[in-house]
C-alpha cells in the first residue's frame, strides 16, 4: 500500500466540509427566487391590424429586457388607419421617443431596436404569430424617454402595438 503524504492527508481531512459547503451554497443559489416578470397585456387595434397578446418585462442591473411571449396579429382590411390591401409585416420594432420641447411636432426617436419577423397578412389569410421575440435596452435610455413602444413596419406603415407604450 502507498502512503499519503502528511500535507495531502490533513487536507482531505477537511474535504467532506469543503464539499458540504459548496453544496450548500449550490443549493442557495439554486433555490434562490428570481424575481417575477412583470406581464404586459396586449389586446388593441391600430387601424387595419389588431394585437392580442402579452410581453414579459425582466429588471437585468443596467438594463430592461422585453420578451414579447406571443403576439397574434390580425389584419382588419376596414380598419381606418393605415388602410391597405395586405399587410407584409418586416419588423417588429422597440422604440424610445421624447416629446419635442414645443410640445408640438414630431415626437425624437432616441432608441429603436428591429427584430425581422416576414409576417405576410391578406384578406383570405388575416392571422399570424409573433412568437419570443426579446429586446433589451439600456434604463438610463429609458429614464430618458418619455415613450417606450413596440411597432410593426412594413418598410412604409408602422402600427402602433399599444397606444399607452410599455414603459
Amino acid at each position: 500500500m502507498i502512503g499519503v503524504p502528511a500535507s495531502i492527508d490533513k487536507n482531505m481531512k477537511s474535504a467532506p466540509y469543503i464539499l458540504a459547503l459548496i453544496i450548500g451554497i449550490l443549493t442557495l443559489i439554486a433555490n434562490a427566487e428570481v424575481p417575477a416578470p412583470k406581464v404586459i397585456k396586449i389586446d388593441e387595434t391600430y387601424g387595419t391590424l389588431a394585437f392580442k397578446g402579452w410581453v414579459e418585462r425582466y429588471d437585468e442591473g443596467d438594463n430592461i429586457r422585453f420578451v414579447v411571449k406571443k403576439l397574434k396579429l390580425t389584419f382588419k382590411p376596414s380598419g381606418d388607419v393605415n388602410r391597405t390591401l395586405k399587410i407584409d409585416a418586416k419588423h417588429l420594432l422597440l422604440i424610445a421617443t421624447v416629446k419635442p420641447e414645443t410640445g408640438k411636432g414630431p415626437w425624437k426617436r432616441i432608441y429603436m431596436k428591429k427584430s425581422s419577423i416576414d409576417k405576410s397578412l391578406t384578406t383570405t389569410s388575416p392571422h399570424t404569430e409573433i412568437i419570443n421575440v426579446e429586446f433589451t435596452i439600456p434604463k438610463s435610455t429609458m429614464k430618458q424617454a418619455d415613450r417606450l413602444g413596440l411597432g410593426v413596419t412594413d418598410g412604409s406603415l408602422l402600427w402602433p402595438v399599444l397606444r399607452k407604450g410599455i414603459k
